[in-house]
């Protein structure tokens, strides 16, 4: 499937969690201390990930990519100036030794689905508590941490629970945190957009749309989150805050469908269900 239409939005809203509040701009004396010591990047060579090391690197910073799997990382990572390493970020001392010499932690790294060898509270919430562990123990001060809309340690659904969880470890720390909190991220596989068009795709005439398709979203492109990143990297009046994250146009479920449908130049009766 091909990245939705431009009219998708690509224009980043940053809005402090419970707050009118716009983010400031970038500090260019904040971002040198970065040019000296690696960003350290989990989940390097993901949607996200791949995004945020172009993004650091082409601004001229030191990156140093955590990833689980070398040969997708020499894909997806090859072409930038960086280096990789490979770790479990569950095991506390591949991560010590990934942290060593850091000047900051950007930690992307999550699972969406849970499979037999990875829990989501092991790989979302227990790993967070080893990476913040290593950071505090190498001196790593700064620290990004994505976040999810609606995650919460209360939340009655697991992945939200686990990564509420997971912020609350980042927050409840003595670290430099910003945490990002994103809607529906969308660009080439990602786990949302791409996902609703195959689905789409694989039912024929008829598509039902969960509780009616009202669900709202606030989509955002992947490089607009990259940006963001590099921006709460460079603005020491972020830290300490939450930020929740969006384009500029929210859209329900609906919406998102029909636009994937336009897009798909294919035809289906949206049907809602209960």
């Amino acid at each position: 499937m091909t990245q939705p239409p431009e009219d998708y939005a690509r224009s980043v809203d940053l809005i402090p969690a419970g707050s009118a509040t716009t983010m400031v701009a970038e500090q260019p004396q904040s971002a040198a201390v970065y040019r000296d010591r690696p960003v350290v990047v989990t989940g390097a060579a993901g949607l996200v990930g791949t995004q945020v090391c172009r993004e650091l690197t082409a601004a001229g910073w030191k990156v140093r990519a955590i990833v689980r799997d070398s040969e997708k990382a020499a894909a997806r990572l090859g072409d930038f100036p960086l280096e990789i390493r490979t770790g479990d970020i569950r095991d506390a001392e591949s991560m010590r030794s990934a942290l060593a010499g850091g000047s900051a932690l950007v930690h992307l790294a999550a699972i969406a689905f849970e499979k037999s060898s990875e829990s989501y509270a092991d790989v979302n919430t227990d790993a967070t508590a080893v990476l913040m562990d290593a950071a505090k123990r190498g001196g790593v001060e700064r620290v990004v941490y994505m976040s999810q809309n609606g995650a919460d340690s209360a939340s009655p659904y697991d992945f939200l629970r686990s990564k509420g969880r997971a912020q609350d470890i980042v927050t409840n720390s003595t670290a430099k945190w910003t945490v990002l909190r994103p809607s529906v991220i969308f660009g080439p596989d990602d786990e949302f957009v791409n996902v609703l068009g195959r689905m789409v795709r694989l039912s024929p005439f008829v598509f039902p749309l969960p509780g009616g398709g009202t669900a709202r979203f606030q989509p955002i492109a992947v490089g607009d989150v990259a940006l963001v990143v590099r921006k709460a990297l460079s603005d020491n009046a972020t830290i300490g805050h939450s930020y929740a994250i969006g384009g500029s146009t929210p859209l329900t479920l609906r919406q998102m469908t029909e636009r994937i449908l336009v897009a798909m130049n294919t035809r289906r009766k949206l049907v809602g269900m209960p």
